[in-house]
């Protein structure tokens, strides 16, 4: 048998061991657990993509990249990432999607975590930087906030996002600009537009907003 031919012969079981490992790579992200509810004041709503129906979530419940959660009147949420360890409080009337940057690997770990703010309102406290953390950012449908190690506050309803910084720097951009936000300065960035300029807080003002 010649070369040509044991190619030709062999392919067939090439083309099978790719795209068994490419299935066994795309299950294994698909489970990794990327964040977890620690606390519900009321009930949550859960569903594993959009467009799915909701069904209620539970304490010590694992979510994946893609998952949804939703609050509605009078109900608040506590999830925490498990990689980073970034808790994000999740106020009521909110709706937003647990996202992850996931590189190839039986064992990778996160390389970028993201809260999708659909709507409503996530305060986000980030711990201790290090080096080996992943990147964490919150998206809003008109803008993104990329931070490492802080405590800031976003709200989006009516077409319009409002960031709060309460410690350290965010910074705020879309396709029309960016900007960062320091220690009680608020940002706000309305559909289409770029990031307004910090507005600069007392302490008790960022407090009561």
């Amino acid at each position: 048998m010649n070369s040509i031919a044991r190619i030709k012969k062999a392919l067939p079981l090439l083309l099978m061991f790719l795209v068994c490992v490419a299935s066994s790579v795309s299950a294994q992200q698909e489970e990794t657990v990327i964040a977890m509810v620690i606390r519900i004041n009321g009930r949550l709503d859960f569903r594993k993509a959009a467009g799915d129906d909701w069904e209620p979530a539970a304490v010590r419940q694992s979510l994946h990249n893609g998952n949804q959660l939703r609050t509605e009147l009078g109900n608040k949420a506590v999830i925490v990432y498990t990689s980073s360890g970034t808790r994000i409080l999740v106020n009521e009337n909110t709706e937003l999607e647990i996202q992850a940057q996931m590189p190839p690997g039986k064992f990778a770990k996160p390389t970028s975590e993201r809260t999708k703010l659909i709507i409503g309102e996530v305060y986000s406290k980030i711990s201790e930087v290090k080096k080996d953390k992943p990147n964490y950012e919150v998206e809003t449908p008109s803008s993104v906030a990329s931070v490492r190690g802080t405590e800031f506050n976003v709200q989006f309803t009516t077409g319009e996002a409002i960031f709060l910084v309460m410690l350290n720097q965010v910074d705020i951009e879309n396709n029309q600009g960016s900007t960062t936000a320091s220690q009680y300065q608020m940002v706000r960035v309305p559909m289409g537009e770029p990031p307004s300029e910090p507005e600069q807080l007392s302490k008790g003002q960022a407090e009561k907003a």
